[in-house]
């Protein structure tokens, strides 16, 4: 009998974890944040619309992680173009 509202749970938070549209490339776990930006747009009905975003290092840091969040659960799907995981911030 305990054991439905545990599946549930675990159901529910799968179910989360799917339908969520953050991308994590890499690992964040004790790094330091060199850079943070929020984008915000207003609404256009039926037109997509793109951010680029540029970020150059004095330091030419490694880049270890990279996090891209939807905050508003917006559907937004974002994606990693150029550079990435290892590769040199210049």
């Amino acid at each position: 009998m305990k054991t439905a509202p545990v599946f549930l749970v675990v159901l529910l938070a799968i179910i989360c974890a799917v339908h969520c549209k953050d991308l994590i490339v890499g690992s964040s776990f004790n790094n330091r944040l060199i850079h943070q930006e929020k984008a915000e747009y207003n609404a256009i009905p039926l037109k997509k619309r793109v951010k680029e975003v540029f970020f150059s290092d004095p330091g030419q840091q490694i880049i270890k992680g990279i996090i891209l969040r939807d905050l508003d659960h917006t559907e937004a799907i974002p994606s990693v173009t150029a550079g990435g995981v290892g590769f040199l911030l210049r």
